[in-house]
């Protein structure tokens, strides 16, 4: 009986909480999304109002990635170079490999493993 009662009280108690209370669930659903972006610091707000402009907004963020990440800058030259020379790379290190296998047969194993 014991929790029912306290589970009783409770009930009572929110309704005396909630009595004066005229938001609609909307007002709470924006009040929870301005406190998320007080902690977060994101905001999840709509941004855009169609597909359309969200998919400009896409292309548009796309090419400003492309335009900063291939800036002919020196990493971006250095980034080139490596993809361009990542065969030769590839069998440098094949040929190392070969020779290390001699001295320790685990690098055979060791040296199979490709990232892709």
């Amino acid at each position: 009986m014991a929790l029912s009662t306290a589970a009783d009280s409770k009930q009572v108690a929110l309704r005396v909480k909630l009595k004066g209370d005229t938001r609609d669930v909307n007002d709470i659903w924006m009040a929870a999304m301005q406190r998320y972006k007080g902690i977060i610091g994101v905001d999840l707000q709509r941004k855009y109002s169609s597909v359309p402009e969200m998919v400009e907004a896409g292309t548009r963020d796309m090419e400003n990635f492309h335009r900063w990440r291939h800036d002919q800058g020196k990493v971006d030259r250095l980034r080139t170079l490596f993809s361009e020379n990542l065969a030769f790379l590839e069998q440098g290190s094949q040929h190392l490999l070969s020779a290390a296998t001699v001295s320790f047969p685990p690098a055979a194993a060791i040296g199979t493993t490709q990232c892709e």
